[in-house]
């Protein structure tokens, strides 16, 4: 569906989020939204920057 990235002061591209519609069909309602795959080069704390720019 869409994706989310996390860069630095200098504009470098330190972290990523992609989220999708659900694996498991019985979530599959047309609403539900699910973080398949995050991926950082260790920068601390982009995970949770990741999801919480996902959440809103």
């Amino acid at each position: 569906m869409f994706c989310v990235g996390a860069a630095d002061d200098a504009g470098v591209l330190r972290a990523v989020a992609m989220v999708s519609l659900p694996v498991a069909r019985m979530y599959d309602n047309g609403q539900t939204l699910e973080v398949t795959r995050t991926s950082t080069d260790g920068v601390r704390n982009a995970n949770s920057l990741l999801y919480g720019a996902v959440w809103r």
